[in-house]
């Protein structure tokens, strides 16, 4: 290390301050800016922290115990090569081929969105839940005739408000709701007391009105979206 920033308002000046020691919601946490450093973690060391489990342990309400952010250890390495069969290569160019489906789609509605000018403004998290919402639903059933399936979930009279209400989703709304949601409340599921231990636990504990029906609704989407994949299974 060439030397240790203190946090302030210069903290991600890279020249100034090209390795920062800090404490980010009770994780002691490196900011690095130093390239040479920065090269060093994202290749040779990158197993170490590519996946930490973090993210696996938020967003385990809505992804369940599955292995996407799950944490670089020999027994998830045992378990993607259990599940190896599910890709072979006429299944892959079967979902590739879904996903350049939807890509095109997307790109002809940007194209005809576009000004005279040839410029065009979006929500660049709406439009790529809608692509990953669309990608998922096609891998599960086959079909992106489910896109406006509704589900009820509860959420928020207003934003930052603690009172719920019901509302129907189509499922882009709902993915946008659950993903935003899981990652605006992280910093208050990590303050939470039972959250302390959730590198042993694989748990990160919602505690307020708002946290706690996000992870009932995750539950909701979950139990949709098996029930197409059991139902799926059975037709074939």
């Amino acid at each position: 290390m060439k030397k240790f920033g203190q946090l302030s308002g210069s903290v991600f000046d890279g020249k100034e301050h090209p390795i920062v020691l800090t404490n980010l919601a009770g994780r002691v946490t490196l900011l690095v800016s130093d390239a040479e450093v920065t090269q060093e973690f994202m290749t040779k060391h990158n197993k170490s922290i590519d996946k930490d489990g973090f993210t696996a342990a938020l967003t385990k309400p809505l992804m369940g115990n599955g292995m996407v952010f799950s944490k670089s250890t020999d027994e998830q390495a045992k378990k993607r090569k259990h599940v190896s069969h599910a890709f072979y290569k006429k299944a892959m160019y079967e979902m590739q081929e879904g996903f350049k489906k939807v890509m095109d789609a997307k790109f002809d509605s940007w194209t005809k969105s576009m000004g005279q000018d040839g410029q065009i403004t979006f929500d660049m998290t709406t439009e790529f839940s809608d692509i990953f919402t669309k990608n998922l639903v096609k891998i599960a059933v086959g079909t992106e005739a489910l896109q406006e399936s509704v589900l009820e979930f509860e959420v928020p009279i207003e934003s930052g408000s603690e009172k719920l209400v019901k509302r129907k989703v189509n499922l882009t709304e709902a993915f946008h709701h659950l993903v935003e949601g899981l990652f605006n409340q992280a910093a208050s599921r990590v303050n939470n007391p039972k959250s302390l231990f959730w590198e042993y636990t694989g748990e990160i504990y919602p505690w307020t009105p708002s946290e706690l029906a996000l992870n009932r609704n995750c539950q909701i989407l979950r139990n949709f979206l098996s029930g197409l994949v059991e139902s799926r299974i059975k037709q074939n």
